[in-house]
């Protein structure tokens, strides 16, 4: 009886991992670099910080201060072909109905990133999110991760005392420089 009973919550605990997506965890709210707010409960949205609002908003990138997007080209399209510039600080919004005319005035304002474009068609901020929303539904696999990591570290620190030359302190090092390029590159979304 004992083992139906573990194999059903089991189970139960695998079919809700998969369906969290249904009821509404899959909404996001970020924060831009310059302060206003993008999200997406319906369709992706930009709303800034004096009340105005650009829907279904496809993908986008910072720089210089400037939101830089292009239009959702499936879904619902309520302005359909709608590339934009957005001044975060102004809030001045320019519309183009064609990607000529958009990427001319991206060119005549130096809004082209000159070493890396980093665009976005989704929550940016995903590193914390993900690693909760991994580590509740997937539970049976992030347990034996971290106490993995933790062996790791704790062999790094008591049999190696830390020695950069030695590979439990090799792979913990990366392993947290991995996380630590991660998480900056999630707090400094902007292209360069």
């Amino acid at each position: 009886m004992n083992n139906l009973k573990f194999n059903l919550t089991f189970l139960f605990l695998l079919v809700a991992s998969y369906s969290y997506s249904i009821v509404g965890l899959t909404d996001w709210s970020a924060t831009t670099p310059g302060g206003n707010e993008i999200y997406d409960f319906s369709n992706k949205t930009l709303r800034l910080k004096n009340g105005d609002e650009l829907e279904n908003i496809g993908k986008w990138y910072f720089y210089s201060g400037y939101i830089i997007g292009q239009p959702n080209f499936g879904g619902y399209l309520t302005n359909p072909k709608l590339y934009f510039v957005v001044n975060e600080q102004t809030y001045k919004i320019d519309t183009f109905s064609n990607q000529v005319d958009w990427k001319n005035f991206i060119e005549s304002r130096g809004l082209q990133p000159k070493i890396w474009t980093r665009w976005y068609d989704n929550d940016w901020v995903e590193l914390i999110d993900g690693i909760l929303l991994f580590s509740f539904f997937y539970f049976y696999i992030s347990l034996p991760l971290l106490f993995l990591l933790g062996i790791i570290l704790y062999r790094a620190i008591t049999l190696e005392s830390f020695n950069t030359r030695k590979p439990y302190t090799l792979t913990s090092l990366f392993i947290f420089s991995l996380f630590l390029l991660v998480w900056l590159s999630e707090k400094f979304p902007q292209s360069i």
